[in-house]
């Protein structure tokens, strides 16, 4: 069985400079009284005189206030407030850089154990997690790329450029197979200060406008991806 409900609506909406007369809701109900179950509407801005309400009320007239928001829309009929804006802080650390790494290697040791040819420029080409610090007196070993996590060598608000060296008992550089002997290091790195960045999100700038609905005592917020109802 198929059910088919209309609905007959009939809304009246004008930018009124001034409040609704009653002559206006006479107006409405005089132009539908010859059309049966008719639902009347009536929409304006700036609100209505007593004896339009009273006729609207005893014509079965449904009164609409659509406005702008104000601030008494931004609290409940308890006054409790609702979130208007909400601003979120950023703060972002970014941890030091290091720019340059001079290791002072244990030569004797190396001429001893490796092939390593000293003659010739000597270098390592490979990314800071995969060179390896040994320190086998602390017993800690750590990459390049976690170095500076050692070590607190600056204050809580330095920033700029900065150098520290550290020197060893017995330690090693270490890269996939190469070991070599570690006699110290130096290590020149950057801190630069943290990135503040306020966000801000303002709900009202996102509503549209107001629909008050005079019989029922509520009023909807028309925001540009919903409306929600306001009690």
């Amino acid at each position: 069985m198929n059910l088919e409900i209309f609905y007959k609506t009939v809304i009246e909406c004008k930018d009124h400079k001034s409040s609704i007369s009653v002559d206006k809701i006479d107006a409405l109900i005089g132009k539908a009284k010859d059309i049966p179950d008719l639902k009347l509407v009536f929409a304006t801005r700036n609100g209505y005189q007593d004896g339009a309400e009273k006729k609207a009320k005893s014509n079965g007239v449904d009164l609409l206030i659509v406005r702008e928001q104000d601030d008494s829309d931004w609290r409940l009929k308890d006054d409790t407030p609702l979130i208007r804006k909400i601003v979120i802080n950023v703060h972002v650390e970014i941890p030091p850089r290091i720019v340059n790494f001079f290791p002072v290697l244990d030569e004797d040791w190396i001429r001893e154990h490796t092939d390593t040819d000293f003659s010739q420029s000597f270098s390592i080409m490979a990314q800071t997690d995969q060179v390896f610090i040994h320190d086998i007196k602390a017993s800690k070993r750590y990459s390049l790329l976690d170095l500076l996590d050692q070590h607190q060598p600056h204050g809580e608000n330095e920033y700029g450029e900065f150098e520290l060296t550290k020197e060893f008992e017995n330690a090693f550089l270490v890269h996939s197979d190469l070991k070599l002997k570690l006699r110290a290091y130096r290590v020149v790195y950057i801190r630069v200060p943290p990135i503040e960045q306020p966000i801000e999100i303002d709900f009202s700038k996102e509503l549209v406008g107001v629909v008050e609905y005079l019989d029922k005592g509520k009023k909807k917020m028309v925001f540009e991806n919903k409306i929600v109802d306001s009690e």
